[in-house]
């Protein structure tokens, strides 16, 4: 297993979630997008031992509008590897449920993707119509069904990976500051085209960062954003 980690000017919060994953023997790669304190000795920034240390990527900053070339390069780098299975997450996570992860790892699924559920909100990812192909089944302490949905947080094999790419997203996406980067919208319509089963669990495999967000910070404010 792979990790791979999004991040930007938010090192605290970077060492808080490798903290909580410093007792995994999984490879951990960073990815930043451009980070002021980045441009200094990382070791002297992060709040972890050199253990911890990550492999670290440091490209220029492009904010949400270059974030399909973030994406682009995190595919490159983990179809590059000797890895079968990734997990991409964003910087403002922490408690991740290591021990699901592997168990989800170490199924034989092909053409599968597991999200991570931040929210515990199963609405969010209802949106669109679909005839349900996988049935609900249990594994590691959760009951997983069919979804529409995968965030940027996910988890899925080398299999599902190579089916698809990310392309740049068009600029008329970014009138509105409260949108995303649009890459989750358009890795699930690539995903849903391929075949890929998406999957999502009661219970979230990763607690959300309680903290402000640029991007929808009124809409954040009235939701509980640990899930538990």
């Amino acid at each position: 297993m792979l990790f791979i980690i999004f991040t930007y000017e938010r090192e605290q919060m970077l060492s808080r979630l490798l903290k909580s994953m410093q007792f995994s023997s999984f490879d951990v790669m960073v990815i930043d997008d451009g980070s002021e304190w980045s441009k200094e000795n990382i070791g002297t920034k992060l709040d972890i031992t050199s253990s911890l240390m990550p492999e670290f990527i440091r490209t220029i900053h492009e904010g949400k509008k270059g974030f399909w070339k973030k994406w682009l390069i995190a595919q490159q780098i983990a179809l590059g590897s000797e890895h079968e299975w990734f997990c991409f997450l964003n910087d403002d996570l922490t408690n991740i449920d290591l021990k699901a992860i592997e168990a989800i790892s170490k199924q034989p699924w092909k053409e599968m993707c597991f999200a991570m559920n931040l929210l515990n909100c199963g609405e969010r990812y209802r949106w669109g119509k679909h005839q349900d192909t996988q049935p609900p089944f249990e594994l590691a302490d959760r009951t997983w069904s069919q979804c529409d949905y995968v965030d940027g947080n996910f988890i899925t094999n080398r299999t599902t990976l190579e089916t698809f790419d990310i392309d740049p997203v068009p600029l008329s996406w970014f009138d509105r500051p409260d949108k995303s980067s649009g890459v989750g919208y358009q890795m699930t319509m690539k995903l849903r085209k391929v075949g890929c089963t998406m999957m999502l669990p009661d219970k979230s495999l990763a607690y959300h960062g309680d903290h402000n967000s640029v991007m929808h910070f009124e809409h954040r404010k009235k939701i509980k954003l640990i899930s538990k």
